[in-house]
């Protein structure tokens, strides 16, 4: 097929066959389209299709970790709840506490959070309080506090209407995620194959801009690529190169080490270039085709 030519054949960069840029960035979206449909299977069976079975198992552990008596409200700014006292919720497992560690800010001194929320309609929020909850979240007398992965915030209550959460509204609202987590996965894979397809090629038209200027300068010894070309011929065929070049990078990408080379797809166009003009009958002039 003609449209593969560009991946292998040193007569069709030659000959002068590059030479428009609609066709050039037209192939290049072709090939991060599917680039973005094999990427969009991968992240699918190895993440997105668990996404509904994780909502529903937290899910659950949200229903079920709250209290079925408890009633919190919130008005004129201010938290109350029908269960005095601290309230601790959601205990967390060792492999949450340790995710935690690593990612959420401290209280100067202290031992791991062991719970993911509290409750204390008793004290305002204090960064002594945060430390007493010994939880990752605590809705106070006065606040909301909560330790983000670098620093802890504190979210006043609204001043409004009374807002009341029960049982009932906790489980309705589960319920309303773990629906939607359903179509996450399609979203998702839609998401990566419009990334790809869109996005990626347009932010290779900026990164072909310096590219082609080193296609351009280095065609002006002849000893690379056996000829001459103007800029715009140069920025053509890199926009063309960089089709086959971006196959290679995405295969490359699985292989630890070699996916962080710095410049790699500079490089991997200049070589593929390189090899595609070895050899070529014509060693001087421009392409022989106008762009």
């Amino acid at each position: 097929m003609k449209f593969f030519d560009q991946f292998w054949k040193k007569e069709f960069y030659q000959e002068g066959s590059p030479k428009t840029f609609l066709k050039a960035y037209g192939r290049l979206s072709i090939v991060y389209f599917v680039i973005g449909g094999v990427s969009a299977v991968i992240f699918y069976f190895s993440f997105f299709a668990t996404i509904p079975s994780i909502a529903e198992k937290y899910g659950r552990e949200v229903k079920n970790g709250y209290p079925d008596a408890l009633v919190m409200t919130v008005e004129n700014g201010k938290m109350t709840k029908n269960m005095p006292g601290l309230l601790q919720l959601y205990p967390l497992d060792e492999n949450l506490i340790e995710l935690q560690k690593n990612n959420t800010a401290n209280v100067g001194k202290e031992e791991e959070p062991q719970y993911l929320l509290a409750l204390d309609e008793t004290k305002e929020v204090s960064l002594a309080a945060l430390k007493e909850s010994k939880a990752y979240a605590l809705f106070g007398k006065d606040a909301f506090i909560a330790r983000g992965s670098k620093d802890i915030r504190i979210t006043p209550y609204w001043q409004g209407e009374p807002e009341t959460l029960t049982k009932e509204i906790v489980v309705t609202l589960v319920e309303k995620v773990v629906q939607f987590s359903y179509k996450v996965p399609a979203i998702l894979v839609a998401s990566v194959i419009v990334g790809y397809t869109i996005f990626a090629p347009l932010m290779l038209l900026i990164s072909a801009v310096f590219i082609a200027l080193l296609v351009f300068l280095i065609s002006k010894s002849k000893k690379v690529f056996g000829k001459t070309f103007l800029y715009k011929e140069a920025y053509i065929l890199t926009l063309y190169a960089l089709a086959p070049v971006g196959v290679v990078t995405f295969c490359l990408s699985f292989v630890p080490f070699i996916s962080k080379m710095p410049f790699m797809t500079t490089i991997l166009v200049l070589c593929f270039l390189g090899y595609m003009f070895s050899g070529s009958a014509h060693k001087t002039g421009h392409l022989q085709k106008t762009i």
